[in-house]
């Protein structure tokens, strides 16, 4: 179940093309998983964000090193691969997710992507999402079950 939805003003895709005109949003949502963690999650130790492709893993980058510097967290990044994908590590999740669990993600248009991170989390025996942040409106298609019991914060 996840607790907090994070939902900052809109990513102009592709990110990596138009990174420069992205880099507010992508503050406030390191800005607005900050003020969560720091209200509800005060006594954490780590934070792990957890990611998909290459929207996801530069937007990660960039919270990441918001929170690390700007916040003085201590800060993972879990990037799960898309299928096919076989680049640098050989495993589609790292086994170190032990801390407050922070799904980013650039967009929800189907849904797909925050399902397919949920089920490698699950397959790991992570069940719980505190955060999820994205940076645009869900979609009424996107699945009420993920949804339900989401608190909004932004």
């Amino acid at each position: 179940m996840t607790k907090h939805l994070l939902v900052p003003e809109k990513i102009i895709y592709p990110v990596g093309i138009y990174i420069m005109d992205n880099l507010n949003t992508i503050k406030s949502m390191a800005d607005a998983i900050y003020l969560v963690v720091n209200e509800y999650y005060y006594d954490c130790k780590k934070i792990e964000l957890v990611c998909k492709g290459s929207s996801g893993a530069i937007i990660a980058g960039i919270v990441c090193n918001i929170l690390t510097e700007k916040y003085d967290k201590t800060v993972n990044i879990c990037h799960i691969k898309k299928e096919g994908e076989n680049s640098h590590s050989g495993t589609n999740l790292p086994g170190y997710c032990r801390g407050i669990v922070v799904v980013i993600d650039d967009f929800i248009s189907s849904g797909c992507t925050i399902l397919s991170i949920l089920e490698k989390l699950h397959e790991r025996d992570i069940l719980n999402i505190e955060i999820l942040c994205v940076s645009d409106n869900i979609p009424n298609t996107f699945d009420d079950e993920f949804t339900h019991g989401i608190c909004t914060y932004l």
